[in-house]
């Protein structure tokens, strides 16, 4: 978690350094799935830090270290890094691998949109290849007073 925030607050090398630390843990900790969460989370910041063939590598090691819903969501997760790199066919084919089964799993349909929305504008937002964050889909929705209101609930 300390990894995730070290992220979100401009810390990129060493949100990275506590995310390395936790693929280590969670792999001593000899579940998969918990090596896999870890291992997703450390290829987004990689990603997000610039080393984009190192996070790549991560998200993929990922997928394969976990199955099912789990799978899904790292695959997911890799969709949305690829296409921030403007990979657009690598990754429609991983969210279209991903979409049927958490559509399956505990995944509400009434999230897929906004949790898809929110991932692609944070990181054309953050990733240093997609210039700045201007012409966001949010940016059009200052006028709209509902949206206005549920944003105040926000982070």
């Amino acid at each position: 978690v300390r990894g995730l925030g070290g992220r979100a607050s401009g810390g990129s090398a060493a949100a990275v350094g506590l995310l390395r630390r936790a693929v280590r843990l969670a792999r001593r900790s000899a579940s998969p799935g918990r090596e896999g969460d870890a291992l997703a989370s450390l290829g987004i910041a990689l990603v997000h830090d610039g080393r984009t063939g190192a996070g790549l590598a991560a998200l993929r090691r990922a997928v394969t270290l976990v199955d099912g819903h789990a799978a899904a969501r790292v695959r997911f997760r890799l969709g949305g890094a690829l296409w921030v790199l403007g990979r657009h066919d690598e990754a429609y084919q991983q969210v279209r691998r991903a979409v049927p089964v958490l559509r399956r799993g505990r995944f509400p349909d009434a999230l897929a949109l906004p949790l898809a929305w929110v991932l692609a504008e944070t990181l054309r937002a953050e990733l240093p290849a997609t210039g700045l964050p201007w012409l966001l889909l949010g940016h059009s929705q200052w006028r709209t007073l509902p949206v206005l209101q549920l944003a105040a609930h926000g982070p």
